[in-house]
């Protein structure tokens, strides 16, 4: 086996619906992603082929520390060989429709 690493890789949001007005602020917004496996099969990847997935399902507004999940190619690399550095990112959801006080001040 060998290992390799795949720097600079994004972090792909889902789970937020665009028409619910809300953003997300991700910190930081890519990964670091080290791959271990049979030697032929990493020395094939690209860093098209790592995937970083953030899942935001259900969540409500707020602040969140929460781990990633990546995905290598088609398979070939089992997920106990696949690391994220750093595993976990800071998140913010923001509800757009709620004005901010910056927003809202209309004092001269």
């Amino acid at each position: 086996t060998t290992s390799r690493q795949f720097e600079a890789i994004p972090v792909k949001i889902l789970g937020i619906d665009s028409n619910r007005n809300l953003s997300v602020k991700i910190a930081p917004n890519t990964v670091s992603v080290l791959v271990n496996g049979p030697q032929e099969a990493v020395n094939q990847l690209t860093a098209d082929d790592v995937k970083v997935v953030l899942d935001l399902n259900g969540l409500a507004p707020g602040n969140y520390t929460l781990p990633l999940s990546a995905s290598v190619g088609q398979g070939q690399i089992p997920t106990e060989g696949v690391s994220v550095l750093p595993g976990e990112v800071d998140i913010q959801i923001i509800d757009n429709t709620i004005p901010t006080p910056e927003e809202t001040d209309t004092a001269p």
